[in-house]
């Protein structure tokens, strides 16, 4: 609300009524229409997929729910500790804090809105870790179970990349036009070192976008899905970035000892419905964004309804490894079942292994951090369904 009344004060009376007109009620605080269209235009400016006015509106509901979280958890974030995470956020899309700025500015972001947002996200970090981390035990046992699945094991692949940067136009367009050119272009490496000293405004364009050989469990996890089933010489789909869009090229892969191809967890969730409920299935996928958003509804089903897990890709029955295979994080599928009910799939994560056995302490950190990420997914997820949401 700070915010809303100080830019009213600049604007004409109209203006200035519209700016902080509240749109949705959470809780007893609000969302004004000013906030409400500065995230629609930070998150299109962030080349933010789907429905964006739609998530610009779950989003701020969210962030009230987690400030009211982090009040009552007595987490107050410092100014510093803002500053550093938009410097980390900016770095995401190779600039610093200030160009990113800059970038928002062009398309009518404030500041301000861009610190509420990376606010938001250090405040629900901060009451999490409040709630939960002295809660958190892991036991021997399961430590044993996650290095004998494979949590630690599979194949740390290398990779030689190339890469091919393409800013979002100053009227906001987004070049796909020009990066499926590309891809459809790039049958040889020689071609695609064209197109990125041609086309690519990122700092390796005058190498002809060549990276250096890194393994796939370093890569960010939007890169690792992005490459995932390419052969040597084919170029990856459009991967959505800060200020633009990227293009991968798989110039060549060195494989481990174990296996060939990189290796996953996949971390998914099932739902199942009854015969004759193959309607509220389909209205369910279409509706769902996030895993998370399925334990509300689970809560009044029978308990063997809504099953999440994380198994080794290997390891997943053929019928769901060959679903799952062709999912992004986010999707979802419909598959009947014999006796005439559904199950909804839905992938919520792919976690790339690493061959190189990790210690037991950071099996436990890896396994801690999963159960602190799903307890805070039921706690923000409980609070949306306890939570008084109108639209004004």
């Amino acid at each position: 609300m700070g915010l809303a009344l100080a830019v009213a004060m600049g604007l004409g009376a109209a203006a200035a009524d519209t700016a902080i007109t509240p749109k949705i009620q959470v809780n007893a605080e609000v969302v004004t229409s000013y906030e409400l269209n500065q995230r629609v235009l930070l998150m299109t400016a962030l080349n933010q997929q789907g429905n964006i006015p739609k998530a610009a509106r779950e989003s701020l509901i969210d962030d009230r729910l987690r400030h009211a979280a982090a009040m009552a958890q007595n987490v107050a974030v410092a100014n510093s500790e803002v500053q550093r995470g938009m410097t980390e956020f900016a770095a995401r899309g190779d600039l610093t804090a200030e160009q990113l700025i800059t970038y928002l500015a062009q398309r009518n972001v404030d500041a301000e809105s861009l610190r509420d947002f990376i606010k938001a996200g250090a405040e629900w970090r901060g009451a999490v870790r409040a709630r939960f981390l002295g809660r958190i035990t892991v036991t021997e046992a399961e430590i044993d179970r996650a290095i004998a699945a494979g949590v630690a094991g599979g194949s740390d692949l290398q990779v030689s990349l190339a890469e091919i940067f393409l800013p979002t136009t100053a009227e906001g367009g987004n070049q796909t036009v020009l990066a499926q050119r590309i891809i459809d272009g790039s049958n040889t490496v020689n071609a695609f070192m064209i197109y990125a000293q041609k086309f690519s405004k990122g700092p390796t364009a005058g190498n002809g976008g060549m990276l250096d050989w890194q393994s796939v469990s370093a890569l960010p996890p939007e890169v690792a899905s992005a490459i995932q089933g390419l052969k040597p010489g084919e170029a990856s789909r459009v991967v959505p970035v800060t200020g633009g869009i990227r293009i991968y090229y798989l110039r060549d892969e060195s494989p481990g000892p174990s296996q060939g191809k990189p290796a996953y967890d996949i971390d998914f969730a099932l739902m199942g419905f009854a015969p004759g409920q193959q309607a509220q299935a389909a209205a369910l996928a279409a509706k769902v964004t996030s895993c998370g958003a399925l334990y509300p509804i689970g809560r009044g089903l029978p308990e063997d309804a809504l099953l999440r897990q994380t198994t080794p890709q290997r390891s997943l029955p053929g019928s769901l490894a060959g679903v799952l295979a062709n999912m992004d994080p986010g999707d979802t599928h419909l598959m009947p079942r014999a006796d005439g009910g559904t199950d909804l799939v839905m992938l919520c994560a792919m976690i790339p292994q690493t061959s190189i056995p990790a210690s037991r302490d950071a099996v436990r950190q890896q396994l801690a951090n999963r159960k602190i990420g799903l307890l805070a997914e039921g706690w923000l997820n409980q609070m949306r369904s306890n939570a008084i949401i109108l639209d004004r």
